[in-house]
């Protein structure tokens, strides 16, 4: 399990748990969205490993990409769950 805290100078942050690198962002909302671009204040995401390719992670406004640790191997992702789980909704989509 790690943490990480994102704010305007600290933007991005690498880190490797279990058998991946992983890198976690200020996420950029695409221009359709007519959303600012500008961080809305420190940003906090919790990253846990509950087996060799399980992730949970919780956190608000991050991009997250998976890295191996082997030069030779791509990784995806195979099921994202998004959702709001106080008094909100949520989504689940497979890949």
């Amino acid at each position: 399990m790690t943490a990480v805290l994102l704010d305007a100078t600290n933007t991005t942050q690498m880190f490797q748990l279990g058998n991946y690198k992983i890198e976690a962002k200020f996420w950029v909302p695409p221009a359709w969205m007519h959303a600012t671009n500008t961080m809305p204040g420190p940003i906090a995401g919790i990253f846990i490993s509950t087996g060799s390719d399980d992730y949970i992670i919780m956190g608000r406004n991050l991009a997250v990409n998976f890295y191996s640790t082997n030069e030779n191997e791509n990784v995806g992702i195979g099921t994202d769950e998004e959702g709001v789980y106080e008094n909100g909704r949520g989504c689940r989509a497979a890949g």
